[in-house]
């Protein structure tokens, strides 16, 4: 139960570094994005919302599956990672 707790809370946290980083540059695509921004902005606000669900779900999940489950949300949280800092990568490209 401590290791969810742990993990949980890790999880949320980095989630929400993402989430915050998401909506900073949600605001800067309105201003100077293209339509494509504004669909990968969408696309990750939906897996970051697919992973607050998966997160809520650990409360319910056995041993056996809690584990399946902590590597499948670790996993989602790092790609969405990359994906939202390819993101940034690619709107500061086109700001200049």
């Amino acid at each position: 139960k401590k290791d969810l707790d742990i993990f949980k809370q890790e999880m949320t946290a980095k989630l929400q570094d993402i989430e915050l980083e998401l909506a900073t540059i949600k605001v800067k695509a309105k201003v100077k994005g293209t339509e494509t921004h504004a669909k990968a902005v969408k696309s990750l606000e939906e897996a970051s919302a697919k992973i607050n669900a998966e997160l809520a779900e650990l409360e319910k999940a056995s041993e056996s599956s809690w584990k399946k489950l902590k590597n499948r949300i670790a996993k989602s949280i790092e790609k969405l990672n990359a994906r939202t800092q390819a993101l940034r990568t690619e709107e500061e490209t086109i700001k200049q």
